[in-house]
């Protein structure tokens, strides 16, 4: 049996396949964390359903796109009665995405937050950046203490 060259190499997949019904999560809670791959992936979804929910809970295309995507059927009239009005006036932007630190020390996925906007939660503190961490701010503390310890040193 002979391989086509196509067959023979790999170049990867087009699309991430990441598991079924984060959608149907997201429309529940409204906020959830994930790795940041899966927030990447998903918010491509969770704005076409906000899209599709705009044409109206009578077009025949955004019932069956709402029907497909939400595994949990009682969130359908969730998506068309509490996030229509939302979403009214705007023409896309739904979906906000937050990087958040990793909690667990022996995965180094990165993780983030994909939430809707204009919802009633709180909103996501942002981690504290320290600066002093910056390749720029260590070089000039070691610069400092070489001054200082130059400066004590009798001549």
């Amino acid at each position: 049996m002979r391989l086509s060259v196509s067959a023979a190499i790999s170049n990867g997949r087009v699309f991430r396949r990441l598991g079924l019904g984060p959608e149907s999560r997201l429309v529940r809670h409204e906020r959830i964390e994930a790795s940041w791959a899966l927030v990447d992936e998903m918010r491509g979804y969770a704005e076409k359903l906000i899209d599709y929910r705009k044409l109206g809970d009578t077009n025949e295309r955004a019932m069956r796109m709402a029907d497909f995507w939400l595994t949990e059927k009682d969130l359908i009239p969730k998506l068309f009665q509490v996030l229509a009005p939302r979403f009214q006036d705007q023409n896309g932007g739904y979906t906000r995405m937050l990087r958040i630190p990793n909690s667990r020390e022996q995965d180094r996925a990165k993780m983030a937050v994909i939430e809707y906007k204009g919802k009633c939660l709180p909103p996501l503190p942002l981690p504290p950046r320290d600066s002093n961490l910056t390749l720029l701010n260590q070089l000039l503390q070691g610069l400092q203490q070489d001054l200082h310890q130059n400066q004590k040193l009798p001549p």
